[in-house]
């Protein structure tokens, strides 16, 4: 989202000036950035740095809660918390060549200028991307900040295990799919109708017509173009996302199945790899599947190396933006959930399940814990 599209969604939110400021440094705007539009009025609030550079005051507290708020009605992302401590090394005024403040630029904040006087700023643009270990990137111990997130999001999930219980024993009777002699080609099938939009499985695999066209068996009784012309064609119908690019995934993941000695063969090879990350380098050999398809086939079928896994896709980003986390890699991403299922009491794959089927319970619970309306 560009900084012109967020500004325009802020202007048209309820909400005071002061909050809308906030909400520009929640959604991740750098810190200069922030401050230019406070001189420029696009958004006058004379308080609204008292409460970013000092921001566990009760009143500022208050205030970043309104700003999150905002946010949340405006639906911009949420890059930052009033959790960070990290705030008060990036003061939003500006440094003049000689290192000085420049009070010209705080002129009209009023009471702020007691907040600021005589403080030398630091970079503008202080944001430390939260890490799994503690440490931001200066090799500091960064905020408390995943703690707490971890710790809310527990509370959540410990809920939705007990409410949902009886949801996940069925879905881990799923597991006896395994079975199937065509198993790794109907769940590549099953991947490339879900990637991108998983209403795309309505469309390729609910509709036995169109799923009966691309079973392995079928396809291989056709000539190479008479098999091209035929997955294009069932993709495009079927309405799943990218149809052509997914066509050719399905047609290279063919050819690779046919020169291994068919799908029961795949699946020996696919079963004899010893542990779940040889596994899962088997399955990413096949066109189109990455790290988070790799261990979603697995994880469908419930298969015991796969039981402490996360498949990160745009549900569980959409979890951890709402959280105010980032994370610079895939096992970084996919540690800090495990670690939500230990304290939760449930292994990785049930909380993958429960983030998934019930994304908008999850959305909602963190919404209402960070406005405080959760004790």
């Amino acid at each position: 989202m560009t900084e012109k599209e967020i500004i325009e969604r802020l202007r048209r939110a309820p909400g005071t000036n002061e909050q809308r400021i906030i909400a520009l440094y929640m959604a991740g705007l750098p810190a200069n950035k922030v401050w230019e539009h406070i001189r420029k009025r696009t958004f006058s609030g004379a308080r609204a740095i008292e409460h970013i550079t000092a921001p566990h005051t009760s009143q500022a507290i208050m205030a970043w809660r309104r700003g999150l708020e905002i946010c949340y009605i405006a639906n911009v992302p949420v890059k930052r918390t009033f959790w960070d401590d990290r705030i008060n090394d990036d003061l939003l005024c500006e440094e003049t060549p000689e290192g000085h403040v420049d009070q010209s630029a705080c002129a009209d904040t009023g009471d702020n200028q007691n907040v600021l006087h005589g403080q030398k700023v630091n970079s503008a643009d202080g944001f430390i991307q939260k890490k799994v270990d503690g440490k931001d990137d200066r090799g500091r111990t960064a905020p408390d900040a995943c703690k707490k997130a971890l710790s809310i999001l527990v509370i959540i999930v410990k809920k939705l295990a007990q409410k949902y219980r009886e949801k996940l024993e069925t879905l881990k009777k799923e597991g006896e799919n395994i079975v199937r002699p065509d198993f790794i080609w109907h769940y590549l099938l099953q991947s490339f109708a879900t990637m991108g939009r998983a209403s795309g499985w309505d469309g390729l695999i609910a509709n036995k017509n169109n799923y009966n066209k691309l079973r392995y068996d079928v396809l291989e009784r056709l000539s190479p173009e008479e098999r091209k012309n035929q997955v294009q064609r069932v993709c495009r119908e079927a309405g799943i996302r990218m149809p052509d690019k997914k066509a050719q995934y399905i047609l290279s993941c063919f050819e690779m199945i046919k020169k291994m000695g068919g799908p029961m063969r795949a699946k020996e090879m696919l079963l004899s790899q010893p542990g779940r990350d040889r596994k899962i380098s088997f399955l990413m050999t096949f066109p189109g599947i990455g790290e988070k398809y790799a261990r979603n086939i697995m994880m469908d079928v419930y298969h015991e190396d796969f039981r402490d896994s996360i498949a990160i896709d745009s549900r569980i980003e959409k979890v951890t933006q709402s959280l105010g986390l980032s994370f610079d890699t895939y096992e970084e991403h996919e540690q800090f959930y495990l670690g939500v299922a230990r304290e939760a009491g449930i292994n990785g794959w049930e909380l993958d399940r429960l983030l998934f089927n019930f994304n908008d319970e999850v959305i909602m619970g963190i919404k209402e814990a960070y406005l405080g309306w959760v004790k």
